[in-house]
């Protein structure tokens, strides 16, 4: 799950213009299979439908996709690793049209680096503990 940026005081149109090029280029990254957003469906809506589903007046059959500020969009994966991963976190971290990239993935890749660098650190821990104790009991190198 992520959110594009949406500025409720400019005008829409470009706006929509430039996160649909967002969404277009986050599809285009490696491991991703498709962007799915509001704006997919809008485009297909009848004139009257566009503003309620842009304002959020109107719900889309998977619930809420517009907040006050920001249109919400569903990254939907395909195989990919932590290195595509990471692709995808530093799109959304450089541009600003994506205000957030979230969800089990990103979730669950920082997490296996932190057990990662947790068991690093514990391991050279008990490493020194065993050398300093072993010189103690025998009191040589």
């Amino acid at each position: 799950m992520g959110e594009f940026a949406l500025d409720r005081n400019l005008p829409l149109e470009p706006q929509l213009v430039a996160l649909r090029k967002s969404s277009a280029e986050l599809s285009a990254l490696p491991g991703v299979k498709r962007v799915f957003s509001i704006l997919d469906i809008v485009d297909q809506a009848p004139a009257p439908m566009k503003a309620g589903l842009l304002s959020g007046e109107i719900e889309s059959p998977i619930g809420s996709m517009v907040s006050e500020d920001g249109i919400r969009f569903v990254l939907l994966p395909g195989a990919f690793t932590s290195e595509e991963l990471a692709l995808w976190i530093d799109y959304a971290d450089t541009h600003d049209e994506v205000r957030v990239l979230t969800g089990l993935p990103v979730l669950f890749d920082e997490m296996s680096r932190l057990v990662l660098r947790a068991q690093m650190n514990s391991l050279g821990l008990a490493f020194g503990l065993v050398a300093l104790m072993l010189l103690i009991a025998y009191r040589r190198l």
